[in-house]
């Protein structure tokens, strides 16, 4: 009688389980020698981390092919904002998480995408936040960039609230322009991530413009 192999450990495909293959994944503490060069800092492009489990499992069953689609995405998307106009703004975030630029999201791609846009550091979260911004993919944010992605966020906010938003950030354009003063540059200059970073951490109030924050009751 032919007694059965004890499997090889391997990656569990997602589209074998209901339950998504996530872990938390710690780097280990590397030692740099005297001389030796650190490391060079990855763009949101490059960097991988697999994070905490929740919302994905309910994502997971409406995906089980393991790859996620515009349309499906836009549809995942409008969930969360079921009283606004969330496609355009949904295309937008899903340009930013295929970073392959293969048309689909992986189930993988898209769980890394999600931790570290909802529960990863500030500064990650602000990296994603450029790759949103940088409709272009060239590495710089222009000002006619801003301006379609305040469009976007503009859609995701319900009439009634639009009709409370202080006089200079009530239309798209006078939120982009808002938002751009702030970084200090020309109509026509472009800002790198770090100029990004740097300037949204030092102004709560670009920090506040850069998405859609509900206005409390």
């Amino acid at each position: 009688m032919r007694v059965p192999q004890k499997p090889k450990a391997s990656k569990q495909d997602p589209q074998e389980s209901s339950t998504p293959p996530v872990t938390t994944a710690t780097p280990a503490t590397e030692t740099i020698p005297p001389g030796k060069a650190q490391p060079a800092k990855k763009s949101f492009q490059q960097r991988r981390r697999v994070g905490g489990k929740g919302q994905e499992q309910l994502e997971v069953k409406q995906c089980p092919t393991g790859r996620i689609t515009p349309e499906e995405f836009e549809q995942i998307y409008s969930r969360f904002f079921p009283d606004s106009d969330a496609k355009t703004y949904a295309r937008h975030v899903f340009r930013s998480f295929d970073t392959n630029d293969d048309g689909t999201l992986d189930f993988k791609e898209y769980i890394i995408a999600l931790h570290m846009t909802s529960t990863g550091k500030t500064t990650r979260k602000l990296e994603w936040a450029f790759s949103l911004f940088d409709v272009d993919k060239n590495g710089y944010i222009n000002k006619t960039e801003v301006t379609e992605i305040c469009q976007a966020i503009f859609k995701l906010i319900p009439k009634e609230e639009q009709s409370k938003l202080p006089e200079d950030e009530n239309t798209p354009e006078k939120r982009a322009n808002k938002l751009w003063a702030y970084f200090e540059k020309k109509d026509n200059g472009r800002l790198a991530e770090g100029e990004f970073i740097k300037g949204v951490t030092e102004n709560e109030n670009a920090m506040r413009l850069i998405h859609y924050e509900p206005i409390a009751e």
